[in-house]
């Protein structure tokens, strides 16, 4: 069995996190504590993926939300899994 990047896994548990709080800005210590992930490395994990697009950092607040990098992501997605829009006309 393969083992899981930590790093990798906490930017995932980062992704999810903001993503059942859209539009919800968050700061890092909300993030941190609602996922149970010491304030450095998640200081470290949102840094790497705000370098990417995939979390904003507001510049005065010093919160976090989704990037736009991500509606790339979620595009490939429903071009990979077709299924997935047939099943969102459906709900």
């Amino acid at each position: 069995m393969v083992k899981m990047a930590l790093a990798a896994s906490r930017a995932a548990q980062v992704i999810d996190y903001l993503s059942v709080h859209p539009g919800q800005p968050l700061s890092l210590t909300e993030i941190s504590r609602a996922l149970g992930i010491n304030a450095a490395s998640t200081l470290a994990v949102l840094a790497a993926l705000a370098d990417s697009g995939y979390v904003i950092r507001h510049p005065t607040h010093k919160t976090y939300t989704l990037g736009a990098a991500l509606v790339a992501v979620g595009h490939a997605a429903l071009i990979q899994h077709p299924t997935l829009e047939a099943a969102r006309e459906e709900l």
